[in-house]
Parts: C-alpha cells; sequence; structure tokens
C-alpha cells in the first residue's frame, strides 16, 4: 500500500469552501483510507490536504506491508481438513489466501488475511491443543456480524460488555472459537 495526498487551496476560495471540498473528498474515499486531514496558510493561501491509502486497508487481500518493520503476531489454528477450512474462511468469511502449502489439499498449512486481520490454518496440527480460540478486534462488530450472518449459520449476536465493548463469537468447522471485538455502541 502506498500513502497518497490531494491538496485542497485557493486565495479566493474561503476557509468553509475548502474545507467543505476536503470532507466532500474524503468521504468518498471512504474511513477505512483516510490517514489525516491537515491545513496551513500562507499569505491568506489556505491550503488543506487530505492524506490516505491507496487501497482499503481493511479489505480482503490488501497489502500486508507494515511501516518501519513493525513485528505482528499470528495465531495459529488447528483444523481436521483444510479443504473444509478454505470453504469457512475464504469462501463464508470473506478472508484472502495469503500462502498456502498443501499438496493434497487437505493438510499443510493456510495463510489467511482479512484486511488487518491475520491467522494460519494448520491441518492436521498435531501435538498442540485442540479448540483454541483467537481474538479479532474490529473497527465495528454489528457490521462484520451483519457480514458473516449471512453465510455462517453457528453465530452468537452481537452483544454490548460492561467493559465497554461490542462483542460476538463464530465457532470454525474445527470448533475454534473466533471472538470479535468491536467498540462500543456510542449511545451506550
Amino acid at each position: 500500500m502506498q500513502v497518497h495526498f490531494k491538496q485542497f487551496r485557493g486565495i479566493l476560495a474561503t476557509w468553509p469552501q475548502l474545507m467543505q471540498e476536503a470532507a466532500d473528498f474524503s468521504t468518498t474515499i471512504g474511513p477505512a483510507r483516510l490517514i489525516n486531514i491537515s491545513q496551513s496558510e500562507d499569505d491568506d493561501d489556505g491550503v488543506i490536504a487530505v492524506w490516505y491509502w491507496d487501497e482499503d486497508p481493511t479489505a480482503p487481500g490488501a497489502s500486508t506491508r507494515r511501516a518501519g518493520g513493525a513485528e505482528l503476531s499470528v495465531p495459529i489454528l488447528p483444523a481436521d481438513d483444510l479443504a473444509i477450512a478454505r470453504q469457512f474462511y475464504v469462501d463464508a468469511l470473506g478472508f484472502g489466501v495469503t500462502f498456502d502449502t498443501s499438496e493434497d489439499g487437505d493438510t499443510g498449512l493456510l495463510g489467511l488475511q482479512r484486511g488487518g486481520l491475520e491467522l494460519t490454518i494448520d491441518a492436521p496440527m498435531d501435538g498442540h491443543g485442540r479448540e483454541a480460540a483467537v481474538s479479532l478486534h474490529v473497527a465495528d462488530a454489528d457490521a462484520l456480524y451483519a457480514e458473516w450472518s449471512q453465510a455462517v449459520e453457528a453465530l452468537e449476536r452481537p452483544k454490548s460488555e460492561a467493559w465497554g465493548a461490542r462483542t460476538f463469537s463464530v465457532i470454525d468447522p474445527s470448533g475454534n472459537t473466533l471472538f470479535v471485538i468491536g467498540p462500543a455502541l456510542e449511545q451506550e
């Protein structure tokens, strides 16, 4: 992914006009791509810059490059059958495949990504615990629930937690729990 910017400037434009132009552009690109909005003034020439990503970083298969080589922890979940896991995570939940080491389609490792969420599926995962759980921190738990509930039957409806979050759970075909955590609703 690359960072881009668009400038809004003009001696003849008023600050409210420049701000509206920048706000309209920001709305067009959407909140997932928006990084920052900055403003400055030079001899009565107002300048507003909208900084944004060239692609939606939350979209399935979005680039995984990280600024400054930041470290990342990726959970490894056990599966009984890699083909069934692929169908669940890719076809039903919308993850993209980042790598696949399977030679027969049923066993091996499968790397998955959906925006900033990354998982590795290991089938069969010998010598480790079964029925694992992983928390997935997302921007909007209710929106993700609405999407996933169209494809997956075994869902718990989103609920507001006393500790200030909105959560729901999904159980994958191998018994692993995906515990989805989003911010609390604003009216709460």
